[in-house]
């Protein structure tokens, strides 16, 4: 995923595409969108295994905010097939 990541911020940085055309509009925007979700993703999964770590194995107090976490990853992955479908 990083390598996406770093993939994606190179063409963006290096090459980008030519907005006065309507076509490399929406390049642009598609491709600034999926970094963004790129992004939102690794941050989230990060925070996901951070929290996961937390207690022991007898105090599950401690990682009961997982649960949440799993559900906006879950309407993260919602917004991640929205933007793919579009294109």
């Amino acid at each position: 995923m990083c390598f996406r990541i770093t993939v994606l911020i190179g063409v963006l940085a290096g090459a980008p595409p030519d907005k006065s055309i309507e076509c490399g509009n929406y390049l642009w925007m598609h491709l600034v969108g999926y970094v963004c979700v790129l992004g939102a993703c690794m941050l989230l999964e990060m925070w996901i295994a951070v929290t996961a770590m937390r207690g022991g194995i007898l105090d599950v107090e401690e990682r009961a905010a997982v649960k949440n976490l799993l559900y906006v990853r879950l309407g993260k992955y919602t917004i991640a097939i929205h933007i793919r479908t579009q294109g």
